[in-house]
């Protein structure tokens, strides 16, 4: 041990030692839980460097003091590290002489919250999760450091307080800052259930002015599937303005969702048999979130399977999907499809994907997808194909269950065919099944 530098022990707030002469210390905290925690602290360009609990700790003779960083601690246990870190947090060069100690552990996370180093906010972020009610203090920092960390970084705490912080992001939502005002819809938005005032909110930032908040405004919209009747004539709007850019259009038709949006049907088929390709696929995919069976939707998205672009018959298959046996009419189209597979001149991936859309669309008809059984067994022989895909074609034949039956000598013959044992057990297991 270097002169001047001396080792300091201490298990409780009350065991404190002066500060050594020069201000140079080394202090080792061991907590409750018996982990050891130790903190260095060392002279820095003439302040004093240290950290310390809750205890009252006499700073340096000259008293300044600056604090060690997160980023040279290592420390497997929140509220152990949060206690021993400094009370300020990094950044600040005066400790604050008129804390109220009886809201100490309050100031520890909030000061942690206002730290320039993200572990530290986190730290301190952690440590309010023990404190129910009084970690509310916390709330104008959390709001503050909302452009600084973003929403997702306080979502749980948000939620936590929903009732107290869903005023405040309002008002925030009405800043005069575009800034503030897409930070607050993004967290307003990510808030658990369909308030009516939120909804309203975000409902009318559809048209403020900055672009960042229309667009994030329009994505969060669709978390309001309660309350499509109200908002599918503004989305709609905003979808066929052709003067909005594209992303926006596509993000408006991608927020129509939920029967409550069966309104839309109509201008969702228009656009899934326009001529923009982006917004064709866009209109296709808004079919099946709505997932209203119509039989002009049906027959709509038959005829998209046929389509010779991918992204369109993925998109197709992902609808009917999503619609379920009650778009049944499309199992000739999907059939059909299954079969095109194998000798169509796609890329690995696109052969891959498509084969397990088609084979997850009639996995969801069930005993209905009887005739789609030669298909998918070719699928589930084909080695060109990922195990992924080939494993769906096989548990679309499960999802027909005893339906398949005519099927099983089939069965039974393509499973030599089969090069992977996973695949082939799959099979085996099928086939005991529907054979009883």
């Amino acid at each position: 041990m270097s002169s001047g530098e001396y080792v300091f022990h201490y298990q409780r707030d009350d065991q404190v030692k002066q500060a050594t002469p020069g201000g140079k210390v080394r202090w080792t905290y061991e907590c409750g839980e018996g982990t050891n925690c130790q903190i260095c602290c060392r002279l820095r360009d003439g302040n004093t460097l240290f950290a310390f609990d809750h205890a009252v700790v006499e700073a340096s003779p000259e008293g300044r003091t600056q604090w060690l960083a997160f980023s040279e601690l290592e420390h497997d246990n929140i509220a152990c590290a949060t206690r021993c870190l400094a009370l300020v947090g990094f950044g600040f060069e005066h400790r604050p002489r008129d804390l109220d100690l009886a809201h100490m552990d309050v100031d520890y996370y909030i000061a942690a919250l206002k730290c320039g180093s993200k572990p530290w906010r986190s730290l301190g972020l952690g440590g309010l999760t023990e404190l129910g009610d009084k970690a509310l203090a916390a709330l104008p920092v959390v709001i503050e450091n909302l452009a600084l960390d973003g929403p997702d970084f306080y979502r749980d705490f948000l939620e936590r307080h929903q009732q107290e912080a869903v005023p405040q992001l309002i008002k925030l939502a009405d800043s005069q800052n575009p800034s503030k005002r897409r930070l607050a819809i993004l967290a307003l938005g990510e808030l658990p259930g369909e308030s009516e005032e939120i909804f309203q909110k975000i409902l009318e930032r559809l048209k403020d002015e900055d672009k960042a908040v229309r667009l994030t405004a329009t994505r969060h919209i669709g978390y309001f599937p309660s309350q499509m009747k109200v908002a599918v004539p503004a989305l709609l709007d905003i979808a066929k303005d052709v003067d909005n850019d594209i992303e926006l259009r596509k993000t408006a038709v991608g927020s129509i969702v939920g029967q409550n949006a069966r309104s839309a049907i109509p201008s969702m088929l228009e656009l899934a048999a326009g001529r923009d390709f982006e917004m064709r696929c866009a209109g296709i995919r808004c079919l099946g979130a709505i997932g209203v069976a119509d039989s002009d939707v049906v027959i709509l998205l038959s005829e998209a399977l046929e389509d010779d672009r991918i992204s369109i018959e993925r998109a197709a298959a992902t609808a009917i999907r999503r619609i379920g046996p009650g778009a049944a009419g499309a199992i000739p189209a999907l059939i059909r499809a299954c079969a095109g597979i194998q000798d169509r001149e796609l890329d690995s991936h696109s052969k891959n994907s498509l084969a397990q859309e088609v084979a997850q669309a009639l996995m969801v008809m069930k005993e209905k997808s009887e005739p789609a059984v030669p298909e998918l067994l070719k699928l589930a022989a084909d080695s060109k194909l990922d195990l992924l895909a080939r494993s769906k074609s096989i548990e679309a034949i499960s999802s027909i269950g005893v339906a398949a039956r005519p099927h099983v000598e089939r069965m039974r013959k393509v499973l030599p065919e089969i090069d992977r044992e996973p695949l082939r057990k799959m099979l085996r297991d099928v086939i005991e099944a529907i054979d009883r």
